[in-house]
């Protein structure tokens, strides 16, 4: 349960990306992020019936990856819209960005399947030279210099019913995320 303070991940953040000279060292966090490394929070995600409810539970939750961490949900007729916030001065925003959209691209495709493809992702920063890697990534159309960071999904891929799901152990992960924000607060 212990928290490293966010200006510590932050310089680690800046030290990774000076010595490994990778500019795509956001994106490419992800294969290295699993939900579990979230505890409970994660183990929720992971026994979420569909997308829309594993969302919902990261919205509601967000303070146990970061205290000031926003995530809002939004949706239309066709899209389903997850805004990420950080709510804090980010010192290198590139990296936290890339690093936000991939990983849950990621976790979402862990639970919904590889094939998922969101219908668009959204960046605050500046189009890089180079956006290879990010269409690989995330295979779909990106834009950047957005008001805010969003991963866009059909409204179809976030209510599908998903294979893994166990809404026993969701909710008893989801009671241990409650206790926890409860003692910590």
């Amino acid at each position: 349960g212990a928290r490293i303070p966010l200006e510590k991940f932050q310089r680690l953040d800046q030290k990774a990306l000076e010595l490994s000279g990778d500019p795509y060292f956001g994106l490419k966090s992800a294969q290295f992020s699993r939900p579990a490394h979230l505890g409970a929070l994660g183990f929720a995600w992971l026994a979420s019936s569909s997308l829309r409810t594993a969302f919902q539970r990261l919205s509601r939750y967000a303070r146990v990856i970061q205290e000031k961490l926003l995530v809002e949900l939004d949706e239309d007729d066709e899209f389903y819209y997850v805004r990420i916030d950080a709510r804090i001065p980010i010192l290198c925003k590139e990296i936290r960005e890339d690093g936000q959209l991939s990983i849950l691209t990621r976790f979402s495709r862990i639970i919904a399947g590889n094939q998922l493809t969101p219908a668009k992702i959204c960046f605050k920063q500046a189009q890089p030279e180079s956006t290879a890697f990010h269409y690989e990534f995330f295979r779909c159309p990106l834009e950047f210099d957005c008001e805010s960071t969003m991963l866009v999904l059909k409204i179809e891929d976030v209510d599908r019913r998903l294979t893994g799901s166990n809404t026993e152990l969701a909710k008893l992960n989801e009671h241990i995320v409650i206790k926890y924000l409860a003692h910590s607060e």
